[in-house]
């Protein structure tokens, strides 16, 4: 199988659609503006297998913001987005 590397942004309001087309798996990285909760954002990087990647760039309907190559946080940086601080508690 072959394999891209991509990170793939999406809103929160399209995480429930995204991972019921890709799996729990996916999108459960936390994004915001300012790194504070609520996430507004989740993202996906890494290696994707081909037939995920022709999915998520040609056939779902849920907004997505895709950048191939390696540099999620060049990724973030794009879309001005920062990782989620968790609270503990």
């Amino acid at each position: 199988m072959n394999y891209t590397y991509a990170t793939v942004i999406i809103t929160a309001d399209a995480r429930p659609a995204a991972q019921t087309d890709l799996g729990e798996g996916f999108f459960n990285t936390a994004l915001s503006a300012d790194g504070n909760e609520p996430a507004t954002h989740f993202m996906s990087s890494g290696p994707f297998n081909n037939d995920e990647l022709q999915l998520v760039v040609n056939a779902v309907t849920w907004e997505r913001k895709v950048y191939f190559g390696q540099d999620w946080q060049a990724a973030c940086d794009a879309e001005e987005l920062r990782l989620v601080s968790v609270s503990e508690g």
